[in-house]
């Protein structure tokens, strides 16, 4: 682990730099999913999906 300043223990940080990472990974992979989503949307309401996925891709 990095030197900080921070004050929490190491073990507490480590936990929580496991934790964080899991989040992320699936955060991405949310993203990634959501973005194929939007390329692939067909269909007579296209559009309306297609920018739906877009805004939900952005905010993930």
């Amino acid at each position: 682990m990095h030197p900080t300043h921070n004050t929490l223990p190491l073990p507490i940080r480590e936990q929580s730099v496991a934790l964080l990472n899991k989040h992320l990974a699936a955060a991405i992979d949310l993203h990634a999913q959501m973005k194929q989503a939007h390329w692939n949307v067909r269909g007579l309401a296209f559009i309306a999906v297609h920018e739906l996925f877009d805004k939900v891709s952005e905010e993930v």
